[in-house]
């Protein structure tokens, strides 16, 4: 009996050669999971250094431990790894590090560590759990077309890991139960890789199918489920014009290519094109001149803002052209749809606003806002047409000097930024007291600033956010010295503001690609720039920019030569990614659906029907009006729903274990009624115990109807009508 029992030489090696099929396909899978889901980590963060240092640890460790006699290292000795890399996760995230990203940062630690340990089969389990987490919060720190790919690339091959380390696991066990049968072999990817595959491509597929359905009617913001799920958390960074200047993030920006607008310039409607390669414009779109908590927004300016309507081809006045100054008309073209409310952008100060056709589209009407103390204008309406506005500026005027009037009184609450300030003017020989300082040197002032700025600090997109309590533009100032465009607008305003000088934060483009064929400056996203304007006359506000020209320079020649042209490639796909996946929101959402400029369609119809379906029922239970059997109605149908799927589930489950042993037809039904029965009074059976085996406890009568459901199954033997009877009697008798 023992020589039946013990396998041969023979068996064993090809028990080896199977075992290494299967488990050693999953090892390598699990393998390929980890390294993706770091290399996501890495890409989220944006840091190649540290994601090509967690992989090849990852790898080394894996070969080490996997291959020879797999010994890894001391379990104490990973602990007190992995204590230190929790304190390191805690003090980032009490200097500013994003929660999301210190602890995705601790998970791709644990992953490496574990990785270098003796492992078991819940090691593997738990790996695969690490890895999807890490995802998760990759996904949750970047929305980038990189990290879209990478998680298109890890959700078949996790969803294999996760069925193949179900059978893995399983059969470890079941190994001490079938340690005397002969028949306990090892598992072969011959015998369960198709079926796997074929569960996996159905998991993946109705999976993909249900997120998309997701995704549609619940996109961020409002969407068909008005309230009910919460906006998406903000991830990443790309460059691109904003309203608001947020100086509290940290991390690394990106550089979108995707093309926002063309402005060709004249001196007149029908003068000649000015521009060229090399000449940069300052596209005036907002002025921000409120600072609370490390932002810069919009100052409410109630008494100079008027709302008025124009169509297409009607000129809106804005100022006037004084003596001695000359004007430069700029044809803007928008390459996309306006969003809203967008800004109309124009070099200095508008004289007028013209909105003309674009193309053969049909008349617009546009609703602005105007404000006259910024002389900024917004357009409040989205539309779907092509827009096109002509807008006539003043070129401002050169150093005048304009003594004899009085400045607004300003300040910036930083007492260490004004000392700073009147440091540097008293080392250069101007005036630090506003009340003793000519407002005529306020533009020398601001000279000196702007130089300081220029030298002593660098640019760069890799920003680090603020420690806790600090304020961001006194760290860039005081600590870091270095940062973005906004950061140098912030800390520059902040500066001249500190010692009494007018100074406020403009947002806006700085064109500087010019197509010489067309004769237009064609404007990217990454042209987003912030500068800042200085009151030095009493109508007379000047641009000043602290931002290092030399980096700007190295910018734009990246922008123009082959890196700039792969660059714009890519971002391209990125702007796609960004535009039709990352931001999509309830906008999209209808115009996905056939909303076009108020037009109706069938599917904006089923739209607004599930959300006015929606709404009208949370109205209801608010108010109370027939809110009770509102709730009781979600409530019944959750539960009745919720108790068919688990009836439904129980009986597929004892179906296929039926059939996982060949059993068939009749005898299925009646192999899967004995199993229910058997299972009341003794508890689930294990999925690697027989029926047979299973019933012998019940006594002989149960046993002899397991009997009775092998033979039907595998032997052909049709049970007799007195056998089956007897049969039906042992279940009856089982049940009760």
């Amino acid at each position: 009996m023992s020589g039946l029992l013990a396998p041969t030489v023979g068996n064993e090696v090809r028990a080896r050669s199977r075992r290494s099929t299967f488990e050693g396909r999953f090892r390598v899978l699990l393998l390929a999971v980890v390294v993706l889901s770091v290399l996501a980590f890495g890409v989220s963060e944006g840091d190649a250094g540290l994601t090509i240092t967690l992989m090849s640890a990852a790898i080394v460790g894996w070969v080490l431990t996997e291959t020879g006699s797999r010994r890894g290292v001391p379990r104490w000795a990973t602990v007190l790894v992995l204590l230190g890399i929790l304190i390191g996760a805690v003090v980032r995230s009490l200097q500013g590090t994003p929660m999301v990203s210190a602890f995705s940062t601790f998970l791709a630690s644990i992953i490496v560590l574990k990785l270098w340990e003796k492992r078991e089969i819940r090691d593997y389990g738990q790996l695969l759990t690490l890895s999807l987490f890490l995802i998760i919060g990759a996904a949750l720190t970047a929305t980038t077309v990189w990290i879209g790919a990478t998680l298109l690339a890890l959700t078949p091959l996790v969803a294999l890991g996760v069925m193949m380390y179900q059978v893995y696991a399983a059969r470890e066990r079941a190994r001490p139960a079938w340690a005397e049968a002969a028949t306990f072999g090892p598992l072969s990817w011959e015998r369960t890789g198709r079926g796997l595959a074929g569960m996996t491509a159905f998991a993946v597929v109705a999976g993909s199918a249900i997120g998309v359905v997701v995704f549609v009617t619940v996109p961020r913001g409002e969407g068909i489920l008005p309230g009910w799920v919460p906006r998406s958390v903000a991830v990443g960074r790309e460059t691109g014009f904003t309203d608001r200047v947020d100086l509290g993030q940290g991390g690394l920006i990106s550089e979108s290519q995707a093309t926002v607008m063309e402005v060709e310039l004249r001196p007149s409607i029908t003068g000649p094109r000015i521009g060229g390669p090399g000449q940069r414009q300052y596209l005036r779109g907002l002025v921000l001149e409120d600072y609370s908590d490390g932002a810069w927004t919009r100052a409410d300016h109630a008494q100079g803002l008027e709302h008025e309507e124009r169509e297409t081809g009607q000129i809106l006045l804005l100022g006037r052209v004084q003596s001695g100054e000359t004007t430069i008309v700029q044809t803007v073209t928008l390459r996309e749809p306006a969003l809203a409310p967008a800004p109309v952008f124009g070099l200095s100060r508008m004289v007028d606003l013209e909105f003309i056709p674009a193309g053969r589209q049909s008349r617009l009407t546009v609703k602005l806002r105007i404000d006259r103390s910024t002389e900024c204008v917004t357009h409040q309406e989205e539309t779907s047409l092509r827009v096109r506005y002509r807008v006539r500026s003043r070129v401002e005027r050169g150093a005048i000097d304009e003594g004899g009037w009085e400045r607004a009184a300003v300040m910036f609450p930083s007492q260490r930024i004004g000392t700073l300030a009147r440091t540097l003017l008293a080392e250069a020989d101007v005036e630090p007291d506003p009340a003793l300082r000519d407002p005529a040197d306020d533009a020398r002032a601001a000279r000196v600033f702007e130089s300081h700025l220029r030298s002593a600090f660098a640019y760069t997109l890799a920003s680090e956010a603020p420690a806790a309590g600090k304020d961001p533009t006194e760290w860039f100032l005081l600590t870091v010295r270095r940062g973005h465009c906004e950061h140098f607008a912030s800390g520059f305003v902040a500066l001249c503001r500190s010692v009494g000088i007018e100074a406020r934060v403009v947002a806006g483009y700085l064109a500087s690609e010019f197509d010489g064929e067309r004769g237009v400056y064609v404007v990217r996203q990454s042209n987003a720039h912030a500068w800042a304007e200085v009151r030095t006359g009493p109508d007379r506000w000047t641009t000043f920019d602290a931002t290092p020209p030399a980096e700007l320079e190295r910018i734009l020649e990246q922008q123009r030569g082959w890196s700039g042209l792969m660059g714009r490639l890519t971002d391209s796909l990125e702007n796609v990614w960004n535009s039709r996946v990352a931001m999509f929101d309830s906008m999209a959402q209808e115009r996905l659906f056939g909303r076009r400029s108020g037009s109706r369609s069938w599917g904006n119809g089923v739209v607004e029907w599930a959300r006015s379906l929606v709404r009208s029922s949370v109205e209801e239970a608010e108010s109370g009006s027939h809110g009770w059997w509102i709730a009781v109605a979600w409530i019944v149908g959750g539960l009745g729903g919720a108790a068919g799927l688990v009836l439904v589930i129980r009986r597929r489950r004892q179906a296929m274990h039926a059939r996982a042993w060949g059993v068939e037809g009749e005898a299925a039904r009646l192999h899967v009624a004995l199993d229910r029965a058997i299972e009341r009074r003794r508890g689930r059976r294990p999925a690697w115990i027989p029926l047979a085996r299973w019933a012998q406890a019940e006594g002989p009568d149960a046993q002899h109807a397991a009997e009775l459901v092998y033979g039907w199954a595998f032997g052909g033997e049709a049970p007799s009508p007195a056998a089956l009877s007897r049969a039906q009697r042992t279940l009856r008798a089982l049940r009760a």
